[in-house]
This record gives C-alpha cells, structure tokens and sequence, in this order.
C-alpha cells in the first residue's frame, strides 16, 4: 500500500511540473509552436517568429509574454487546442 501511495505521489509531482517538447502547427502551417526543454517555446505566426517561456499545469500550456499569457489546453490525443479554436498537431 505504501509503494502504490509512493508511486502516485510521484505521478502527481512528475505531473505537475512536466514538460512538452517537439513541434505543432496548424493544418496549414501558418501557425507554428516548438517546445524545448528547459520551458522555451518558440512561436511562429505566418514567419514571425518570438521566443518565449512555458509552463504545463494539468491540462493547461501557459505560454508567457510580455504582451499577457496565452493558454493552450492539452487534448487527450496528445495535441493541442490552440488560438481561434484552431487545433496544433504534432509534427513527426
């Protein structure tokens, strides 16, 4: 019972301070984030491109700015629910 309760304990933690890394971008490719470790993601709008940093909590991806933080939620299949509705996807 005490390992089980470990074990979640551990689960929750590693939750809470995880991390995405890769690359998503819209259908049409205008829209483009790539997240490194460390808590950096770069944003790529139709060329422009800003660095920036992260945080995931549960669901959510905070992307901070200094113009005001972006959230992104994190879907079941693994991509992400992005601005205007528009859907991120993993890129291989």
């Amino acid at each position: 019972m005490k390992r089980v309760l470990g074990l979640s304990i551990a689960l929750l933690f590693a939750a809470c301070g995880s991390h995405l890394k890769g690359t998503y971008s819209d259908p049409m490719g205008a829209m483009q984030y790539t997240f490194e470790s460390g808590g950096t993601v770069y944003v790529s709008v139709m060329g422009m491109e800003q660095e920036l940093q992260y945080e995931v909590d549960g669901q959510r991806v905070r992307i901070i700015s200094p113009l005001g933080n972006q959230i992104l939620m994190l879907q079941d299949d693994g991509s992400l629910q992005g601005p205007l509705g528009l859907t991120l996807t993993k890129r291989e």
